[in-house]
């Protein structure tokens, strides 16, 4: 199986929201490359990446209101 197709379906699995870092630990991706991998995925319209929903001060999610970054 192609490391995108791995990748798309860990996220749809997961419901469609995943941090970064549990993503990265499932897949054993180092979180730089998959970020470009989710970015890959996300131009070819396969998931959508939100990036810009983190929280102040959270570096390690790209999930919008996940547990890690609620106060």
């Amino acid at each position: 199986m192609s490391l995108v197709r791995q990748v798309v379906e860990a996220v749809q699995a997961s419901g469609g929201v995943v941090s970064l870092p549990e993503l990265s630990k499932q897949l054993n991706i180092q979180p730089a490359a998959l970020q470009g991998i989710l970015q890959f995925c996300a131009q070819k319209g396969y998931i959508k990446v939100d990036f810009a929903s983190q929280t102040a001060g959270c570096s390690t999610c790209a999930a919008s209101g996940c547990a890690q970054c609620k106060p």
